[in-house]
């Protein structure tokens, strides 16, 4: 679905799948929910490196896999123009798009509570002019109680140990349609 997107824009997208995520732990999600959220987040990286005017070749990093604890992190990285400081604090709210009429400023608030509902977290790193990195981390185990809005809001990255991705979770065809 966004490799021509993607190809027409002159914009790379690579994959990092770990074949063996989720094989030591079970892992409980929505399918299409992730699915949705991972969709939002790579056509915003298409977005970003489309406006970004650096004479570069842009390319998207998407990567699932495993952290330490056995939870399943999910990380789209690219190296667009990055994100402003007044950006950085409204983006996970209702209706805010840098996109103008393009956008419905939905997007990453409907991801923001698709992944709370799984009981994860949604972090993020960006530096204006240099792009930036979402990533999305799902408890393993039993089946998540959704976190709450105060213990749980969606937040720049603190720290994060991703250790590669999953085919298993993505599914092979996942940009393809």
């Amino acid at each position: 679905m966004f490799d021509i997107k993607a190809h027409q824009k002159s914009i790379v997208i690579e994959r990092d799948f770990n074949l063996e995520t989720g094989q030591a732990s079970k892992i409980f999600l929505d399918q299409r929910g992730i699915y949705t959220c991972l969709s939002n987040l790579v056509a915003n990286a298409i977005d970003a490196c489309e406006l970004d005017t650096k004479d570069v070749e842009h390319r998207i990093i998407v990567k699932s896999g495993e952290d330490a604890a056995g939870n399943v992190v999910y990380e789209v990285s690219d190296n667009g123009a990055g994100m402003s400081e007044e950006t950085k604090r409204k983006i996970f709210s209702s209706f805010y798009s840098t996109k103008g009429t393009r956008g419905t400023g939905l997007g990453l608030m409907v991801s923001s509570k698709i992944v709370l509902e799984h009981g994860g977290e949604i972090f993020f790193e960006s530096e204006e002019g240099l792009g930036t990195t979402f990533t999305i981390r799902i408890p393993s185990g039993k089946p998540a109680e959704p976190r709450g809005q105060a213990d749980s809001e969606p937040r720049q990255r603190e720290e994060t140990n991703n250790k590669g991705g999953a085919e298993a979770i993505l599914p092979d065809n996942y940009f393809d349609s």
